[in-house]
């Protein structure tokens, strides 16, 4: 039999109401709709969510939500992300619980864990666990030395 012919990827998917559950773009927008799976070279979320991102250059959130995210940037603002590895994070009045990054900017947000090079913190913002190199800016976490050993007794 023949080779399968190769499945030409479409330079952008818009989703915007309802949602699919794989899409593959050059491109990807969600506007009030979902993606179990997205795969693109820019993945913009607006008020929608995708559970697994992974973008060649960047994942965007914006009053919206990813389960997942893997890109070398990803900028969330007035959204979630459970968990992210990227080079370079920014979270602005948002949150994110897990997080794995070379540089982390973290802006009026609430994040449960982050483990960076470096990590930049900007107004209030507080951060559970801070694992970086280098720390810049006002770090309130929320359980320092003496809250652990209590919390570990």
């Amino acid at each position: 039999p023949p080779p399968p012919a190769a499945v030409p990827v479409p330079d952008s998917v818009n989703v915007t109401q309802g949602g699919i559950e794989h899409a593959t773009a050059g491109r990807i927008t969600v506007t009030q709709g979902g993606i179990e799976e997205a795969t693109a070279d820019v993945i913009e979320v607006l008020a929608g969510g995708i559970g697994r991102a992974e973008a060649g250059r960047d994942v965007s959130v914006r009053v919206g939500g990813i389960a997942f995210a893997r890109a070398p940037r990803v900028d969330v603002a007035l959204g979630q992300v459970a968990a992210a590895v990227t080079d370079e994070l920014r979270v602005r009045l948002s949150s994110a619980s897990f997080v794995v990054a070379r540089v982390a900017h973290i802006d009026r947000s609430l994040v449960q864990t982050v483990i960076a090079q470096r990590v930049r913190i900007e107004g209030r913002a507080p951060v559970l666990v801070v694992i970086a190199k280098t720390v810049e800016g006002e770090l309130r976490p929320l359980l320092d030395w003496r809250g652990a050993l209590a919390a570990r007794a």
